[in-house]
């Protein structure tokens, strides 16, 4: 691994120093060690991203609820549209034999 140097005084940007790479050995293995275990943030991140995802999920199944539910009023409206298209037109026939009756007589 060649890391660069940052500082102008130990040399150029682009060629490895000595003293940097040394400083970051200690920093890569004491890295390494406490890695093994997720970190505090990341646990509560992944807490709080399964909780925002149960949220979502509970929504959508709200609205898919809400969504047959309309559909169970609108199914429910046609029929009672149709009831009373069926009540209107036995009302006009006997409208219509009514009116024969009195032209008959």
């Amino acid at each position: 691994m060649m890391i660069a140097s940052i500082d102008p005084t130990e040399g150029h940007f682009d060629r490895p120093c000595r003293s940097n790479l040394v400083r970051a050995i200690p920093i890569l293995s004491s890295s390494m060690d406490t890695n093994l275990r997720a970190p505090e943030w990341a646990v509560s991140f992944e807490r709080d991203k399964n909780g925002e995802l149960r949220r979502i999920q509970r929504l959508v199944r709200d609205i898919q609820q809400g969504q047959r539910n309309i559909l169970k009023e609108v199914r429910r409206s046609r029929q009672a549209i149709e009831r009373m298209g069926h009540q209107l037109a036995r009302i006009d026939a006997r409208l219509i034999r009514m009116e024969a009756r009195q032209i008959r007589s």
